[in-house]
């Protein structure tokens, strides 16, 4: 499916930091960090590519090693 396609296409864009699929059930993108991002135990979601790398970006800035919480 075009889909998954594309969510694998995202995650080979954060060169393996993050876990990327689509959910058929929910229709939406979802995506979980992988190390360096210890104190974030959660994951994403959004409707678009665009959205969930927006929030990954958000997740960055937030979670980042060195920044405080």
């Amino acid at each position: 499916m075009p889909e998954d396609t594309t969510a694998l296409q995202v995650q080979a864009q954060t060169r393996g930091r993050w876990v990327c699929w689509y959910g058929h059930a929910t229709e939406h993108y979802w995506g979980t960090p992988r190390p360096p991002y210890p104190r974030f135990g959660g994951v994403v979601e959004a409707e678009t590519p665009e959205e969930l790398f927006k929030r990954m970006g958000e997740i960055h800035v937030k979670y980042a090693p060195g920044r405080r919480p």
